[in-house]
């Protein structure tokens, strides 16, 4: 052992004077000497201006130490800037370096500015610093590197790529990185600024400050690099989106190209005026290898609020795997609670045979169901089926849909459905189209509708029903009872047809058939309506219905334009007008079967306008009916009983029991200004016939007509045949007065007794007349006899004597 302490101290000794040599050589060593010799190599070698404006400082035992300042390089062949450095200093352990071993205690980086570029052909501005230089005779051996402490402060870091058109910046970097070994790892931290987007808006798609620590090992032996504990955060926009916080948690390996994180974590919060997205993605191993992605017992959880509205929702599969262009997943569970606005629903549902080839997913099973609570309504459905995406064209395929539920609203009864059929939505060529047949409550429903061009929407559709009842999905709300109430005049005034986008914007045509419509007091059979719209004009044409025992036909027309205007051509026949006057107003003032036809045209967008622009023309005919609130014949019969006592005029409103019966009634009116006038009224009733003309004012709901109705000559007539009743009708449509004129009734009367009397009279006279001839013609005639008689007998006596003288 002697021997080794005397090397031991030889080695020593050496090591001294190595050392105080280097000392002595860097304590009269001077490197700002050689500025303008490194200026000049990279000049010639580089073709780049090097530009040292700051002092270089060496400092000697225990460390080596190097500081520099206020250092710059351009480009290549340029004298555009391609980096920057405000201060660099190392420092380095002095005794490892007589063993081939760097051991830098620190190397603190401020203010470094880096350029980076690739122009249109993929060339890099930092190519040429790659390359070696031809006199390059540098040692290959390798050193051994350890690094206590490197830190980066206040650098940025900017590229710009031509080819792809991108920009992005990195700026306030700061980065920290401690226990440096090649061939062990490092502690990792850093945080800045970053932004990127096009060359023209570097910020367009990402802005905003970043930060990453974790803490990485390799395996020098086996080549692997792991990142254990890896925090990754980001603050700022992105996509649009402003106010996003995301980050991300796991250990990370790479290993021959590979990728593992197990386990991963990503969260999302984005807060902005009113909203706030909360989301997590957690998955307890993730492997990218060879190009394929598998993640195992992946969960999603995301919370959406948003003006007192709020979406919890939360999926979970057991595996996805992704590998060569094809995705598989297990089956999915979902849930979601939506609320808001004193609303709540709850979705649950299941995924399953989830596959994707290409731009294709499928999904071989989907089940739903959605319970919820909405204002006055209870809604429970479930949806069933399988789904196809095209995803490059967002098309959304449901081929076996199957659909059934119930609705329940306040104070009403429940409904449902059952459908089945399928739904073909192509998002990108704007083409959705269904059918759907089934059960709506107790009604068979059939459904085929296509959907075009969603901005300006062109539809095809064909709908039929058994019967519809729209009360069972209407509600009468407080709000219109009391609008209900207002006054005629407010309502009059109030908007019923607003200016929608819709009105201008459809283009299409719709078959609808129904064959039983309720919407009380209505009720409405057989209806088959036809459709047909273009920009800025409707038109229903056929519109064919059975209603109050007749039958209904019309053709309507609506232009949209600044005022809407709008053409009706009915055409009615068997109706029983009684019952549709009492529907309408309470009261069936007419009765009878009525047919109407005509054309009636009207526009603006209140109630008020529409009636004062009513014109057109209209015939009605109505059979066997009768008139309420008035009995013709009982006012002649009150005017012959009362002739002594009758004012020449009496004014009385309808009787609520009176009223005048006839056959066939028959007018025609015409609109103008939304008033009706009528001039041929003819009304045919037993012992009864009048004519009438007038006016109806719609606006002002008044009426002034004038009839007149005429008694008959019959036998069972008397004195009544042949009298003319004139009756104006005035008042309001719903509160209507009778003035009879019975001074003229009376008098006609009158007139009638008197000719009555005196033919009596005349009569008489004849007959006694008659009579008296009659006696003086019978006392004649016996007169004649006997003389006769006495003649016969005194020629009888004559001849007797003549026979008795000649037999003599």
């Amino acid at each position: 052992m002697h021997w080794l302490k005397k090397v031991g101290i030889g080695v020593a000794g050496v090591t001294g004077v190595a050392v105080i040599g280097a000392t002595g050589f860097l304590m009269t060593f001077n490197p700002n000497d050689y500025k303008s010799q490194i200026i000049d190599w990279v000049k010639t070698n580089k073709q780049r201006t090097l530009a040292i404006n700051g002092e270089i400082k060496l400092t000697v035992y225990p460390q080596i130490g190097f500081k520099v300042s206020d250092v710059s390089l351009s480009e290549h062949a340029s004298a555009v800037q391609f980096a920057k450095l405000g201060e660099l200093q190392l420092g380095v352990q002095l005794m490892p370096l007589l063993s081939k071993k760097v051991i830098v205690d620190s190397l603190d980086v401020d203010g470094l500015q880096v350029r980076v570029t690739r122009d249109a052909k993929g060339v890099f501005n930092f190519a040429d610093l790659l390359e070696k230089s031809t006199d390059d005779t540098s040692s290959s051996q390798k050193l051994e590197m350890k690094v206590a402490l490197v830190s980066l402060k206040n650098s940025q870091a900017a590229w710009q790529d031509e080819m792809t058109d991108r920009a992005a910046l990195v700026s306030k970097l700061n980065v920290t990185a401690t226990d440096i070994d090649p061939s062990k790892g490092a502690t990792l931290k850093a945080d800045g600024l970053v932004s990127t987007g096009p060359i023209s808006n570097p910020k367009a798609q990402v802005d905003g400050k970043f930060a990453v620590s974790t803490a990485v090992a390799m395996d020098s032996s086996t080549g692997l690099i792991e990142a254990k504990q890896l925090v990754a955060s980001f603050d700022g926009a992105a996509a649009g989106q402003k106010g996003l916080k995301v980050a991300t948690e796991g250990n990370v390996s790479l290993l021959n190209g590979n990728t593992s994180i197990k386990p991963l974590k990503l969260t999302l919060d984005q807060s902005t005026a009113g909203q706030q997205v909360k989301a997590t993605v957690n998955a307890a191993a993730f492997a990218l290898t060879g190009g394929a992605i598998d993640l195992q017992q992946l969960a999603l959880d995301a919370n959406l609020s948003q003006g007192g509205n709020s979406v919890v929702a939360n999926a979970k599969l057991p595996t996805l795997v992704f590998k060569d262009g094809k995705l598989n997943a297990s089956d999915i569970a979902l849930n979601a609670n939506l609320s808001g606005n004193g609303n709540k629903a709850t979705i649950k549902g299941q995924l399953a045979a989830i596959g994707l080839a290409g731009q294709q997913l499928n999904i071989g099973k989907m089940a739903l169901n959605l319970q919820g609570n909405f204002a006055d309504k209870q809604v429970q459905t479930q949806i069933n089926g399988p789904i196809a995406v095209g995803l490059d064209a967002l098309h959304v395929q449901l081929p076996q849909l199957q659909t059934s539920g119930r609705i329940q609203l306040k104070g009403m009864p429940a409904s449902s459905w059952q459908l089945a059929g399928s739904i073909d939505a192509a998002i990108k060529a704007q083409t959705v189209s269904t059918k759907l047949n089934g059960k709506l409550d107790a009604s068979n429903l059939n459904l085929q509708a296509e959907v075009k061009q969603f901005a300006r929407p062109t539809f095809k559709a064909n709908l039929s029903l058994d019967a519809l009842d729209v009360d069972r999905y209407v509600t009468k709300s407080a709000a219109s009872v009391k609008a209900g109430a207002a006054s005629t005049a407010s309502a009059d005034n109030q908007v019923l047809i607003p200016d929608l986008p819709v009105f201008h914007n459809l283009t299409g045509t719709a078959d609808v058939k129904i064959g039983r419509l309720q919407r009380a007091p209505w009720v409405v059979n057989d209806v088959s309506v036809h459709f047909e719209a273009v920009p800025g004009l409707w038109k229903v044409a056929p519109f064919s219905a059975k209603v109050f025992q007749g039958q209904v036909k019309a053709g309507v027309s609506a232009n949209w334009g600044t005022t809407p205007s709008f053409t009706v051509s009915p055409e009615v026949s068997g109706l029983a007008l009684g019952e549709l006057l009492k529907t309408l107003s309470g009261d069936d003032k007419i009765s009878g079967k009525a047919n109407a036809s005509g054309q009636v045209s009207f526009s603006g967008k209140t109630l008020a306008g529409i009636k004062q622009s009513l014109n057109g023309n209209l015939k009605v005919k109505v059979a066997d009916g009768a008139i309420k609130g008035i009995s013709m014949i009982d006012t002649v019969q009150k005017a012959q009983s009362s002739i002594n006592s009758l004012r020449e005029k009496a004014k009385t409103g309808a009787s609520a029991t009176a009223k005048t019966e006839f056959s066939d009634l028959s007018a025609s009116f015409q609109l103008t200004n939304g008033v009706a006038k009528n001039s041929d009224l003819s009304m045919i009733a037993p012992l009864l016939k009048a004519s009438g003309s007038g006016q109806f004012n719609i606006p002002a709901s008044t009426i002034d007509y004038n009839a007149l109705g005429g008694v008959e000559y019959k036998k069972d007539a008397g004195a009544l045949g042949g009298v003319n009743v004139p009756v104006h009708i005035g008042g309001t449509f719903t509160q209507p007065t009778f003035t009879v004129d019975y001074a003229s009734v009376a008098k006609q009367i009158l007139q009638n007794k008197l000719n009555v009397d005196t033919k009596a009279i005349e009569d008489k006279a004849k007959a006694d007349l008659a009579a008296q001839q009659e006696k003086l013609k019978q006392s004649a005639d016996a007169q004649k006899a006997k003389l006769n008689d006495q003649v016969k007998g005194e020629q009888d006596k004559l001849k007797d004597k003549l026979k008795g003288l000649l037999g003599k």
